[in-house]
């Protein structure tokens, strides 16, 4: 019958060249594209098992022999991407191929490329149709997967980087366990200079093209962006800088503001606690003094800015400015302060008036005289007469000529003034 007995031949389907093409126009049209932050990755995975691989090595005998020591065969899979452009290679090697080892490899790209968008181009392989990457996928935008054409391994550079890896390291050459190997392939992709994995990809020259074009335009549009986004930073700052400034303007009038007013009504004191700088120079312009001193002798002792009554000393001036203010609060009439030519606060009340001189023991030591001319007068033109003493150590020594009042009494005293409903404390005594 003419049959005769032969080895088969195996006849494996081919790949369909429109397929390809299309491919590789889409794939040039993505890097094209106007979005050029993005990393582009080829991907496949290998086999390697401990036992020794045999291939071609260089001898000076007849034969290249390799010593296989006794060991239990196991076997590695290697799960890697490999970017043809920049050369970097990223291995991840596992116990098996299924999904959760792949997901591991899809993990390490996008952490290692935090502000880029991942393009991934896989084969068909079953791994690579999982439910589990379409979860993954869509939990990771940033992500891109595009599958190669059927049977079409040469246009996967990874496949080329397996064929260097066999070569250069995994023939003859044998390991003692499956970790040996797992390190021996992470180790040998780590410290492989990129310029040797671009060669191994063969005659790439329109993609690198492409690819350094698309390199430039990546960076250049990134440099513009952090330019873009320096500029919107520094001219936040400024602005933050300007409504601050323009805020403590604004507080500053408005303080200088409340500063210009009283701490008692109609007189001239001012209380230093929460002045600014700016007010207190203001102040000093203005001719104010500054005094401690405690005005009913019940409290600590403050600083006050004070406008003096020239040729009368500061503290003097604090203290008529504090009497007349405290008049004005009990509704005093004809309020009056006298510098030289009469008493130093004169108010009237229900039809009397009132006269009070403020001392601080100058006048004792110097004139005591004049003092006695001075409180005669005032009891003669005056319904009432007293004197106030800064120091309660002068009250017994003023007493002779008129009732005393100390800090500690002022308030007291000046209660029962304008207390109807009571004897004036003249009358009392």
């Amino acid at each position: 019958m003419g049959a005769h007995y032969v080895k088969a031949i195996l006849a494996y389907e081919e790949a369909d060249l429109k397929k390809q093409a299309e491919f590789a126009r889409d794939f040039l049209a993505i890097l094209r594209g106007k979005n050029r932050a993005v990393a582009v990755f080829f991907q496949d995975e290998m086999s390697a098992e401990t036992t020794a691989r045999k291939g071609y090595g260089w001898t000076f005998e007849k034969r290249l022999v390799v010593r296989a020591p006794q060991a239990a065969w196991e076997k590695v899979n290697a799960f890697g991407a490999v970017n043809p452009f920049t050369g970097e290679v990223v291995e991840l090697a596992s116990a098996d191929a299924k999904a959760p080892s792949f997901i591991r490899l899809l993990r390490k790209l996008l952490i290692q490329h935090p502000r880029k968008r991942v393009l991934l181009c896989l084969d068909n392989s079953r791994v690579h149709h999982s439910r589990m990457l379409q979860k993954f996928l869509e939990k990771h935008p940033r992500l891109q997967v595009k599958y190669l054409p059927a049977y079409s391994p040469e246009l996967n550079p990874k496949e080329y980087w397996h064929a260097f890896v066999r070569k250069k390291l995994l023939n003859n050459r044998s390991f003692t366990s499956a970790r040996a190997v797992a390190l021996a392939l992470n180790r040998f992709a780590r410290n492989t200079p990129k310029e040797v994995e671009k060669e191994v990809y063969g005659d790439q020259s329109e993609f690198c093209r492409e690819s350094d074009r698309v390199r430039k335009e990546e960076q250049r549009e990134i440099e513009r962006q952090e330019a873009k986004e320096e500029a919107e930073r520094l001219k936040e700052v400024e602005r933050i800088k300007r409504k601050e400034r323009k805020e403590r303007e604004m507080a500053a009038k408005q303080a200088l503001l409340e500063a210009k007013q009283p701490l008692f009504e109609g007189g001239n004191c001012i209380q230093e606690k929460g002045l600014s700088k700016r007010q207190k120079d203001h102040l000093l312009s203005e001719e104010y003094s500054r005094i401690k001193v405690s005005p009913f002798g019940d409290s600590g002792a403050a600083f006050y800015w004070v406008k003096p009554r020239w040729p009368e000393s500061k503290e003097h001036a604090f203290f008529c400015y504090l009497i007349e203010g405290l008049a004005k609060k009990h509704d005093a009439e004809d309020i009056t302060l006298n510098v030289n030519d009469g008493p130093d606060i004169v108010f009237e009340h229900d039809k009397s008036t009132y006269a009070i001189e403020v001392e601080t023991g100058g006048n004792l030591r110097r004139n005591e005289k004049y003092l006695q001319k001075k409180f005669y007068l005032n009891e003669r033109h005056y319904d009432h007469s007293f004197v106030f003493v800064t120091s309660k150590k002068l009250k017994y020594k003023y007493g002779k000529y008129a009732h005393v009042i100390t800090r500690g009494t002022l308030k007291k005293t000046l209660k029962q003034i304008f207390n109807k409903n009571k004897q004036t404390p003249s009358d009392s005594l």
